[in-house]
């Protein structure tokens, strides 16, 4: 499984409009860029998944190894960059003919930053963990936790793919959108991981919504994972 976070079919409207907002700004055309902005507004909030507007992850803790200068940097890069270069273009004497291909630049790189979010929580959840792999030893990896783990593979590979481990916690909602399935299957499935150690799940808030459940891969279940590939 290596879907993007959010699909790309569901970001091209609402990059479009982002695209088409910015080029008419840019054109002297407040009003109608105004107007698309809003549009595109509403269209995200229409087709874009809920994690996008309500996040779906909980981090108990951050430290400077989760992110580089650059995690940091990134995330307002697409639409800075678009929205800075055609303000150059719009001070140069540009033939008319270029915005159109500005515009085509811009979806792109909005698409682009849709499609990075993804790797972005992957690549924080990779770094802890290897730090998780210095803090376990051989001995975690029972053959009880082995044969829990080789079961569930699917679900724990969506966990790392969200970057909930060790301390990156993800809503059951979001680990079960994220894996197309139902919320209650998924939960069985992290009750049998969490009876070994391979998960744990935090319900401190959830009352009895079983789809608000904080679950995430323990620095053992990071081990048993790191042992079942090299079996």
């Amino acid at each position: 499984m290596s879907t993007p976070t959010v699909p790309l079919h569901r970001a091209l409207a609402p990059s479009l409009g982002i695209a088409a907002s910015f080029t008419l700004l840019h054109l002297g055309m407040v009003l109608a860029g105004l107007v698309a902005a809003v549009v595109s507004a509403g269209v995200a909030f229409l087709v874009l998944p809920r994690h996008v507007f309500s996040g779906g992850m909980d981090m108990m803790s951050t430290s400077d190894a989760d992110y580089t200068r650059w995690d940091h940097i990134r995330p307002f890069l697409p639409g800075a960059l678009g929205f800075l270069s055609g303000s150059v273009l719009a001070d140069l004497p540009t033939p008319s003919v270029v915005w159109p291909f500005y515009f085509v630049s811009v979806t792109g790189v909005i698409l682009w930053s849709f499609a990075a979010e993804g790797r972005r929580a992957a690549a924080i959840g990779r770094r802890r963990a290897r730090r998780a792999l210095e803090q376990t030893s051989l001995e975690d990896a029972t053959t009880t936790r082995l044969d829990a783990a080789d079961a569930h593979r699917e679900l724990l590979k969506g966990l790392a793919e969200l970057g909930a481990v060790d301390g990156i916690r993800a809503r059951m909602w979001r680990l079960a959108g994220h894996l197309d399935r139902e919320v209650p299957g998924v939960h069985e499935e992290v009750r049998a991981l969490q009876q070994v150690g391979v998960v744990g799940v935090s319900t401190v808030d959830a009352g009895a919504d079983i789809s608000r459940h904080l679950v995430e891969i323990t620095p053992v279940g990071v081990r048993v994972l790191e042992e079942l590939r090299n079996r």
